[in-house]
């Protein structure tokens, strides 16, 4: 709780500055399906979308969102190159998706073709990935694709989060209530409204506070103490 506490309390500080910001975050699925990889290109992999997406206004972690983005690679072939020095080569295709975790929902895929040589297939793949980078224009659109995609979900479906939030706050779960309040994004519809359900939240859990550290103590919470 006291991390959405704090949460919020950002949120509501930096809210006016934020208008023109539109960051949507994004958690990182592990590579669950297609070529298995070895540990290390997923670890890469996974470093890599963080760091290219990030410039398009996505924030993407392994922290839980609605939200996600996966990859996965499937190989067209795989082939030893004779040396010296003995190389492998793959012509392998990266599949990105990103999609809603919550409904079951992809909002856009993108398959990039790659064509590596390395000294082992673990190389070759590590090569694969330093196209995966901010510069490549496909990856942008892709992001833009899905930026718009998800953007469009919460100017659909913000009264739906909003119910929720003021449902978790009239049983007393304001952890709960701040979480749906404050995942509106600064640029969609409704940001307005949830940004002042969560300032009215906030301070509806202040005034409890104030209330129960105000209340004179019992004569037997005094002699205990």
């Amino acid at each position: 709780m006291k991390k959405i506490l704090c949460f919020v309390a950002l949120f509501i500080v930096t809210a006016l500055q934020a208008q023109d910001d539109c960051d949507i975050e994004l958690m990182i699925a592990p590579v669950e399906q297609g070529e298995p990889l070895p540990q290390s290109v997923e670890n890469q992999l996974q470093a890599k979308l963080m760091n290219a997406l990030s410039t398009n206004g996505l924030t993407v972690g392994k922290d839980y969102s609605q939200f996600f983005i996966a990859a996965r690679l499937d190989h067209s072939y795989t082939e030893a190159v004779p040396g010296p020095p003995a190389q492998v080569a793959i012509h392998t295709t990266l599949t990105l998706y990103i999609g809603d975790v919550k409904n079951q929902k992809i909002f856009v895929s993108e398959g990039f073709e790659l064509r590596v040589v390395g000294r082992s297939e673990e190389r070759a793949l590590t090569n694969a990935l330093s196209r995966i980078n901010a510069r490549n224009n496909a990856l942008s659109e892709f992001a833009e694709k899905g930026k718009t995609q998800i953007i469009d979900h919460f100017n659909n479906h913000y009264e739906a989060y909003l119910d929720k939030a003021r449902q978790a706050d009239s049983k007393g779960n304001t952890d709960e209530a701040l979480y749906y309040a404050t995942l509106i994004p600064a640029c969609c519809s409704g940001y307005a409204a949830a940004k002042q359900l969560a300032e009215n939240i906030w301070q509806k859990h202040n005034a409890k506070q104030h209330e129960k550290t105000a209340q004179p103590k019992s004569a037997k919470e005094v002699g205990r103490a």
